[in-house]
């Protein structure tokens, strides 16, 4: 299950519970190359309140600091099926270069 809102429930992640290759860009895609792919490649992987690409593309920085660095959550194009998880964390040190690594921009809606 995806993250909910306070006092929700969560809602269903889009791709269900097991990650199938295709509809995600991971190192196990059949579609994609070696770097992070445009926004929106994979429709599937669009949740119920619009956000896309939330399996795969680049691992998301976060406000968490670690020993070493700080916390990068998500899979990347790089990473395969079992690390494309909104679950999955990593220390990535602040001062290095990565193209797996990357941010989200939110904007609010109408």
């Amino acid at each position: 299950m995806g993250e909910g809102r306070p006092g929700q429930r969560p809602a269903p992640l889009p791709l269900g519970n097991r990650l199938r290759p295709c509809l995600a860009h991971t190192r196990d895609s059949l579609r994609g190359g070696p770097a992070p792919g445009p926004v929106g490649a994979f429709p599937a992987d669009t949740s119920t309140v619009g956000a896309t690409d939330l399996a795969g593309g680049v691992r998301e920085w976060t406000r968490t600091s670690a020993p070493g660095g700080r916390v990068v959550r998500g899979g990347s194009w790089q990473d395969d099926r079992r690390d494309a998880r909104l679950a999955s964390r990593h220390i990535h040190p602040d001062d290095a270069c990565d193209p797996r690594v990357g941010f989200r921009l939110v904007r609010e809606g109408p």
